[in-house]
């Protein structure tokens, strides 16, 4: 319901892969894990498929957000089990019926019975579920059951009203009765034929309302907040960010405001990828029009999120590394417009070439960057020098992860700095590790 017609967040499988919207290589983790436990699978389809495919309406984003906030409805109950038997009648293996005639209803009755197909009683079940989740819709969407609910809320009832006070449904009972087989494919008749996409419809938002209170739930246990979206500047600020599958990591703050590059840099080992990692999830998660794994976060509503962090080789097509990572900037640069708004992230920028070219290589990159102001491109590197060359670019913003060698031991806090990183440990580490002076 609140994704009809909306563009989809520009995006590519690399990162997918990259931020392991799906699935994990290791099977450790991956982003659609975060919101599982809702009470239909109907629901949880609806929070798969808002993190599977992110959007970049802001009007769709902060309807969801706002009603996830809100918590749904909490007075309607949701049965997961009531729910999948109605996706099982609707879906059943007999033909939609076309009319209904009395003594036609009452041979096929028979007809199913003496020959012990289960239809008879699938197709009753099924009829009884929806004409009970019916009348308990139109009683929460009643006009004054609606006037004690958010506006964001109202706004949702008021589409469940207009499906059962419909027509279609008109001969829908207010209390439960008996009903006679004929009675049954009349209902029939009109679930699966005439009322069809009205049922769908209605479905679609119970679905939905699951998804929000179960988002809502999650939200509150792991101390996830709600994101601000906005489209009126660059201003990008996360407090308390961390990576969703690290709860117990140590949780930093970021901003990046009038500038639009930043550049990370910092030993080995220092936790650059993971945080590069943690903030991608982060706006991705927003783009999702869902909580996310910060304290405070507002953002601009991205057109697109592209990254570039587990890049591989290609024995296939016969790249290295290093012209992988080129052919991958250039497909991204040749994707984001100058007038438009991006997320990009490059971590390790041309690890796979010499000292000396990468650094050469990144100063054409960054050169490049500066002529789209509307972006945020996020760049980290081992290269100390490539940070101090830039140090002085009004573009450009520094961090680095804290960390240092004290007492011939490595330490890590893990903690996001402004500035550019002093801190050199590979060739101690080689030292230590191969046991040589």
């Amino acid at each position: 319901m609140g994704q009809t017609g909306t563009k989809k967040l520009e995006t590519d499988i690399q990162t997918r892969n990259d931020l392991c919207v799906t699935q994990n290589p290791y099977g450790e983790f991956d982003l659609t894990g975060i919101y599982t436990e809702t009470q239909s699978k109907g629901g949880r389809n609806v929070l798969q498929n808002w993190v599977t495919h992110p959007v970049n309406n802001i009007q769709t984003l902060h309807y969801r957000i706002e009603s996830i906030r809100a918590g749904g409805i909490p007075s309607f109950e949701i049965d997961g089990n009531t729910l999948d038997f109605i996706e099982y009648y609707l879906n059943y293996n007999e033909p939609s019926p076309t009319t209904v005639l009395g003594v036609l209803s009452y041979y096929q009755w028979l007809k199913n019975k003496l020959q012990k197909n289960p239809w008879n009683y699938i197709k009753s079940r099924g009829c009884l579920y929806l004409c009970e989740l019916i009348r308990e819709l139109r009683q929460i969407s009643s006009p004054i059951e609606e006037s004690a609910q958010p506006d964001i809320i109202k706004q949702t009832l008021r589409m469940i009203r207009s499906y059962v006070d419909s027509n279609v449904f008109a001969s829908i009972p207010n209390r439960e009765t008996r009903l006679t087989c004929y009675e049954i494919d009349q209902f029939d008749y009109i679930f699966r034929n005439r009322g069809k996409i009205a049922v769908q419809g209605i479905l679609d938002i119970v679905y939905e309302l699951d998804a929000f209170r179960s988002a809502h739930q999650i939200a509150k246990e792991k101390g996830f907040c709600y994101p601000e979206l906005h489209s009126g500047d660059t201003e990008l600020v996360i407090h308390n960010f961390f990576h969703p599958a690290l709860p117990q990591a140590v949780r930093n703050d970021w901003h990046l405001e009038e500038k639009h590059i930043n550049i990370f840099t910092g030993s080995n080992m220092a936790g650059k990828s993971t945080t590069l990692k943690a903030l991608s999830s982060v706006i991705w998660l927003a783009h999702a029009g869902l909580p996310v794994p910060a304290t405070y976060m507002r953002c601009p509503v991205y057109k697109g999120i592209f990254t570039s962090i587990n890049l591989p080789d290609s024995l296939k097509r016969g790249e290295s590394h290093f012209y992988a990572e080129v052919l991958r900037i250039k497909s991204i640069l040749e994707k984001v417009k100058e007038e438009d708004a991006y997320f990009i992230v490059f971590d390790e920028l041309f690890r796979g070439t010499n000292a000396r070219d990468a650094y050469e290589a990144s100063v054409i990159v960054l050169n490049l960057l500066k002529k789209y102001p509307q972006s945020k491109f996020l760049l980290s590197t081992h290269i100390i020098e490539l940070a101090e060359a830039f140090y002085t670019e009004k573009t450009c913003q520094f961090n680095y992860m804290e960390s240092e060698i004290k007492d011939d031991r490595f330490l890590c806090s893990y903690r996001l700095k402004e500035g550019i990183s002093e801190s050199r440990i590979g060739s101690w580490l080689v030292r230590k590790e191969l046991n040589t002076p």
